[in-house]
């Protein structure tokens, strides 16, 4: 089975779940290979389940005065 691996740097969060989804779909589909992620986020941000509920988990005015992005995975998890 081939693997790749990306390193796709510093991105921010937004991007960063955009690139996950992007390459979950592919790999599923078997056009790519499983592919392991490597990145850094900036500016700082709050990853989110698929089944979370924002406002019970996530401090919004906190984010928001701090500058950090609040970003919803297409997975579960909490």
């Amino acid at each position: 089975m081939a693997w790749r691996i990306l390193d796709i740097g510093i991105v921010d969060g937004p991007t960063s779940t955009s690139i996950f989804e992007a390459v979950g779909i592919k790999c599923s589909r078997g056009v790519s290979p499983n592919t392991i992620i490597f990145w850094r986020v900036n500016p700082p941000c709050v990853y989110v389940g698929y089944h979370q509920i924002v406002k019970k988990e996530v401090n919004l005015e906190t984010c928001k005065k701090l500058g950090f992005h609040v970003v919803r995975r297409i997975l579960g998890g909490g």
